[in-house]
């Protein structure tokens, strides 16, 4: 998104009071600010290494982000902050959050991992793998432990907004945090044929939480795109092993 969308997203939302806003800014018990009242603008980390020859182009769709630290806050000014900065932190950063029991982030990094080695993408061993994809929250003010229903008043009143973002990113495969209803149903269902949906299920001997849905006919720029809807990461529901089932499934002949 470029900067006047994203102040003008922001300001109609902020007009819209308590309309979207899942909490109250609020003070830590570290003396730390924690801001609920603002937008959070998101998409392709790193615009270079996403527009690297091979890159599978994967675009990880999350519901909201957390409340937002200080160190997050976007260059633009205001109360907008930005999700690419918290993303970009060094992986010795990461280590903490990626090894609590409700990490979001850690299993996420399997899942684009097993994705890379499936089409070959091999990418720096010191690099940061946030670095090479693009992620987006659906709603763009943050919520709290869990979502409300204002993801899917956001996910209604912005349809076209969220579709436009994810047109302009243009990625090859998405990742749904268990938002199949928000994204086919809601923003996306004027924009891809159903009828020419094919849906690949893992075939893991206890209930698997994993779909891959190759969409043919589809107004984004790639055609075919493969949508794989998970469980959301921190639930843990969703392993890199089911990704790679799917994956072995997957004929891109057929």
């Amino acid at each position: 998104m470029d900067d006047r969308t994203i102040i003008g997203w922001a300001s109609e939302i902020a007009k819209a009071g308590t309309a979207y806003y899942s909490g109250e800014d609020y003070s830590d018990s570290n003396g730390q600010q924690r801001y609920f009242k603002c937008f959070v603008t998101d998409g392709i980390v790193c615009q270079e290494k996403w527009a690297q020859l091979n890159n599978p182009r994967v675009l990880v769709i999350l519901r909201e982000t957390r409340e937002q630290f200080d160190y997050c806050r976007s260059d633009i000014g205001g109360n907008i902050f930005d999700l690419t900065k918290y993303l970009t932190k060094p992986n010795d950063e990461y280590k903490f959050e990626w090894n609590t029991p409700k990490s979001t982030y850690r299993p996420v990094k399997e899942w684009i991992e097993t994705i890379f080695k499936k089409y070959g993408y091999d990418i720096p061993k010191n690099n940061n793998i946030f670095e090479h994809v693009a992620v987006m929250n659906l709603k763009k003010t943050p919520g709290g432990a869990t979502h409300d229903n204002k993801l899917g008043k956001f996910c209604k009143d912005f349809k076209e907004r969220l579709y436009k973002q994810i047109h302009e990113i243009n990625p090859k495969i998405i990742i749904l945090a268990n938002e199949y209803n928000n994204f086919f149903k809601k923003i996306m269902k004027d924009h891809i044929a159903c009828d020419e949906m094919k849906h690949v299920q893992s075939n893991r001997k206890d209930p698997s939480p994993l779909g891959l849905y190759i969409c043919k006919q589809c107004s984004l720029k790639t055609s075919p795109l493969l949508v794989f809807n998970a469980y959301h990461p921190c639930t843990n529901r969703t392993t890199a092993e089911d990704f790679q089932i799917l994956l072995d499934q997957y004929d891109p002949k057929k």
